[in-house]
């Protein structure tokens, strides 16, 4: 799978990748997340960041991603902030 090996390679590096949540993601939350119970499925989830901010707010996040590399690293940032789901 080239996407795989290009994906896995980006966060190997780590120099380009983003910890904070998007702008976008944080006003769609804020809008349309009202109960606790607000299931989220993050497509292409990368380090988790955005699980993360879900997490924090309340909601239940799951994600998937295509490179093994960055679900490593978004079950550690989960683990680091106590927000394993």
């Amino acid at each position: 799978m080239k996407w795989k090996k290009e994906w896995d390679r980006f966060y190997k590096d780590k120099r380009y990748v983003m910890w904070w949540p998007s702008e976008a993601v944080i006003r769609w939350t804020k809008r349309c997340c009202f109960a606790e119970k607000t299931l989220v499925l993050d497509s292409g989830c990368g380090n988790g960041r955005h699980i993360l901010f879900f997490a924090k707010n309340g909601l239940t996040a799951h994600g998937v991603d295509i490179s093994s590399k960055s679900l490593v690293m978004a079950r550690q940032s989960l683990k680091k902030e106590g927000a394993e789901q």
